[in-house]
């Protein structure tokens, strides 16, 4: 099992931001 900490959440939390906003950005590409 894998030992759930901060360390992982953090991480975990800068991975998900990271790719919300790739995604904004590429749609904001799109728009204009």
């Amino acid at each position: 099992m894998i030992e759930w900490n901060i360390e992982n959440t953090i991480y975990f939390g800068i991975i998900v931001s990271s790719l919300f906003l790739i995604m904004i950005y590429f749609l904001f590409i799109r728009r204009k």
